[in-house]
């Protein structure tokens, strides 16, 4: 009798915990612990996120469960050398910034390609030739250091 009610305690517990893992739907919860951002880049996570409410538009980080993350020789699976990449693999978003463009970019370059890296993980975003953040020539042109052209930017990309 004892074994039998431990066996549905334990049962009824991993039913509840399934459930708090997945919603109704059968999509998978996310919760904070599921979320890694290197401490060097959530300033321009969180800078990210305000400017997008600012421009009524809320990115919802729940859809994903993500890493952001600083890489060492940064590469896409072909072996060419990126600046920054994010990737999609069972539904995680994971954004990887090469260490060595983060340790000799300014705040500005960083900041863009953050953006650019973070439009293609909330919003699915293709690269574009618009000379816009999703424009890949746009890290070889300019950078955000003219404020109001940032400014045009960051509301280009949020109207999408």
């Amino acid at each position: 009798m004892k074994k039998t009610s431990i066996l549905l305690i334990l049962t009824s517990l991993f039913i509840i915990f399934l459930f708090k893992l997945y919603n109704v739907d059968g999509e998978r919860r996310i919760t904070d612990f599921e979320k890694v951002i290197d401490p060097r880049l959530e300033y321009y996570y969180q800078e990210f996120k305000d400017d997008a409410i600012e421009r009524g538009v809320h990115p919802n980080p729940n859809n994903y469960l993500f890493q952001i993350q600083i890489v060492k020789d940064l590469k896409t699976l072909e072996g060419r050398k990126v600046r920054g990449l994010s990737s999609s693999l069972f539904n995680t978003r994971v954004i990887s910034i090469d260490e060595e463009v983060y340790l000799c970019k300014d705040r500005n370059f960083i900041q863009a390609l953050m953006y650019h890296e973070l439009g293609h993980a909330f919003f699915d975003l293709d690269h574009t030739v618009d000379y816009g953040i999703m424009d890949p020539r746009l890290f070889k042109y300019t950078s955000f250091k003219d404020p109001e052209k940032k400014e045009e930017l960051i509301d280009n990309l949020f109207k999408y």
